[in-house]
């Protein structure tokens, strides 16, 4: 399983960093898109089934395109696209509980959980179709990315070998407290390290912060999804990816940490978007 996990995650790498210094944001887009996808279906089959009647097949189709229509937002519309896509997914998605609420007294309630999923997965990855059009976007989402796999490996085997104190044992008992520092240092060592190389420009102090509050942020992503599947039982999202399970499992931390690194890109380094 360990040498499954690091040859699917090698083979994915690659086919990531080709991909994002593609130069072709239709491709771009769709790739993102479709994951948007998988992620959400495999968030909706954790926090609870809603059926294979035709009103549940609607309702993943609404929140489907909703989150498709927040990742095109963010690559052809920028910020007000992908709000706006959101929002006409949070409005068809509330009007779809309204029309099947007197069948089923249970669709508010997997109506606001479907919904949350559009948030969840659809806006953290239409920030990202933003990020990459940004200058040295391609470059910059690279870096975010690696400050939080690094991190994620960082913390894996520091726990591994160095773990002693658990970190949050009825979410994770598998994480440490050792786990998680290591992980924080590999994501800021890793953020300082590409900006030695490739931002010149960006002060030491902003990088090393950027570094820590994502990798902050990627840990806390990586529990909440812990916290969904451990409430339903269950121990990975999906079978996609041999070794990791499925995609959300593989870029849970990414979903919270996409936000705080567009922050920062945004209002700490300036870096604007043409």
């Amino acid at each position: 399983m360990h040498s499954t996990r690091w040859i699917t995650g090698l083979i994915a790498a690659a086919l990531l960093i080709s991909l994002l210094f593609a130069a072709n944001r239709a491709l771009f887009t769709a790739v993102v898109a479709l994951a948007a996808v998988a992620a959400l279906w495999e968030y909706i089959g954790i926090v609870g089934d809603i059926g294979t009647a035709f009103s549940g097949i609607i309702a993943k189709a609404i929140v489907s395109l909703a989150a498709v229509a927040a990742v095109v937002g963010g690559a052809y519309g920028h910020a007000p696209g992908l709000i706006s896509a959101i929002a006409l997914g949070l409005i068809a998605g509330g009007g779809w509980t309204v029309v099947t609420f007197g069948r089923d007294p249970q669709a508010g309630q997997k109506a606001a959980r479907m919904l949350m999923g559009v948030v969840y997965v659809g806006l953290p990855l239409g920030l990202a179709t933003i990020v990459w059009q940004m200058p040295q976007g391609a470059t910059w989402l690279l870096t975010i990315l690696a400050i939080v796999f690094v991190g994620d490996i960082s913390a894996f085997y520091v726990g591994t070998y160095r773990g002693r104190r658990k970190l949050c044992p009825k979410v994770s008992p598998n994480k440490t407290v050792e786990g998680a520092l290591g992980g924080l240092a590999g994501s800021v060592m890793v953020g300082v390290g590409l900006k030695l190389v490739l931002f010149p420009q960006v002060s030491l102090t902003g990088m090393m912060a950027a570094g820590l509050l994502m990798g902050l942020a990627g840990q806390m992503g990586d529990l909440f999804e812990s916290v969904l599947k451990r409430s339903a039982d269950i121990k990975d999202s999906g079978w996609l990816l041999p070794g990791h399970g499925g995609i959300l499992d593989r870029i849970d931390a990414l979903l919270f940490a996409l936000p705080v690194g567009w922050f920062f890109l945004n209002f700490i380094f300036h870096v604007t978007t043409p």
